[in-house]
């Protein structure tokens, strides 16, 4: 639920505060007089409560005024120390401040402590600003729910003090909350009274009264302004033929019209036809045609030429014999597996023995290496120990590689012997 005190609060607050506290203060010095209540309907009606952004009226409360006492001063040189003191309010810097069981900070006592009882509903503060780095706003707000209104004081610019009263709802702990929009200020915060329940509590609610007598009705407002057009709407079927009407009178004759246009030439008429053509007389013979004389003969071509001869190629040189592969000796026959003797009679469990001592541990990965053109390899490891176990075998199997031999071992380095240019892997073995 939120609490807040609305716009109209300070203005209530302030008025009654004038009219009442006024003479007392001048009189006495601003010191406390016998405590002061309002049960007015003014006050009543200045305190709101806002739940759901519907805001209800408070439950009747009074006001109770008291000498003022400076809560919070950000001021360097008064020498407040936090919560109430400095720094100055940052821009957008918000801060929650407590007027229940004010603690002791560095033997500060706040000048507030016990001013305010702990039933107190609300205060009212006067919020006084100093050294504006800008142009914002003090606002107050109840810090006890998550999304609270924030109730603008008052505005404030560089190079100038500013001074506003107000009333607050106090949450949790008799708290609320006071935010610097915009740009960052100094100010002091003094609390001049608090609300409480008040004690005397609404009388009953009376009867609803006789419904009074309707009024006159008022005057006719102006006419209001005519609205825009329409659209215009769909055209309409067409509608049925009407009657013919009667023939009217004849006109008078109109007057005679220009002479017409002189019509086209005529067309020229066909010409005659044209007399019969006198006979030709007989054509003379042709004599005879003369023989064509004969085609004279064609010479023969000339003779080619002969092509100059090519010259020989250079003999290409014998190609060298390839030696002869060495025989492969033959492989020697496997001898004859000797019969399996039958099994003998299984002995009694013995005794179970002690455990062998560790054997070699696995050292490293395995490596791959190639013997030279004289069967020789120098490997250069440096998991190699003196007493390190190194297994050697061929990467390729073959009847005609010569056993893989280690000819010398030492700490980093050890020299296998074998058959020429082949591949072998080997494996070193380490205690531990």
């Amino acid at each position: 639920m939120k609490r807040r005190i609305s716009t109209l609060a300070p203005i209530m607050v302030a008025a009654v505060a004038l009219i009442v506290f006024g003479s007392a203060f001048a009189q006495n010095g601003g010191t406390n007089n016998n405590p002061l209540q309002i049960h007015g309907v003014g006050v009543r009606s200045a305190l709101h409560v806002e739940v759901n952004g519907k805001t209800y009226q408070m439950p009747p409360s009074t006001f109770q005024q008291i000498t003022p006492c400076r809560l919070v001063d950000t001021l360097t040189a008064d020498h407040y120390p936090l919560p109430w003191g400095a720094p100055a309010f940052q821009p957008y810097d918000q801060r929650t401040f407590s007027v229940q069981n004010l603690p002791l900070t560095d033997g500060f006592i706040n000048p507030c402590v016990g001013a305010v009882p702990l039933d107190a509903l609300a205060l009212a503060i006067s919020v006084h600003t100093y050294n504006a780095t800008g142009a914002g706003t003090i606002g107050v707000f109840n810090p006890t729910h998550p999304y609270p209104a924030i109730i603008p004081v008052l505005n404030f610019v560089p190079d100038s003090e500013a001074t506003a009263q107000t009333g607050v709802m106090l949450g949790e702990r008799q708290a609320f909350g006071i935010i610097s929009q915009n740009a960052g200020v100094d100010m002091t915060v003094d609390v001049v009274g608090y609300f409480l329940a008040d004690p005397l509590g609404p009388g009953p609610k009376g009867e609803t009264g006789a419904i009074g007598p309707t009024g006159p009705i008022g005057p006719t407002g102006a006419a209001g302004e005519i609205g825009p057009s329409g659209s215009t709407g769909p055209k309409g079927e067409t509608g049925p033929k009407g009657e013919t009407g009667p023939q009217g009178l004849t006109g008078p004759k109109g007057e005679t019209g220009p002479n017409g246009e002189t019509g086209p030439k005529g067309e020229t008429g066909p010409k005659g036809e044209t007399g019969p053509k006198g006979e030709t007389g007989p054509q003379g013979d042709t004599g005879p045609k003369g023989e064509t004389g004969p085609k004279g003969e064609t010479g023969p071509n000339g003779e080619t030429g002969p092509k100059g001869e090519t010259g020989p190629q250079g003999d290409t040189g014998p190609k060298g014999e390839t030696g002869p592969k060495g025989d492969t000796g033959p492989k020697g026959d496997t001898g004859p597996q000797g019969e399996t003797g039958p099994a003998g009679l299984v002995g009694p469990q013995g005794q179970k023995g002690d455990a062998g001592a560790k054997g070699p541990g696995f050292f490293g990965s395995m490596h791959v290496r190639t013997l030279d053109n004289t069967g020789n390899a120098v490997v250069n490891d440096s998991d190699v120990k003196a007493d390190s176990l190194i297994v050697v075998v061929y990467v390729h199997a073959g009847a005609g590689n010569t056993p893989l031999t280690i000819v010398s071992q030492g700490t980093g380095t050890f020299t296998v012997a074998g058959s020429n240019n082949r591949d072998f892997a080997y494996f070193v073995f380490n205690n531990g």
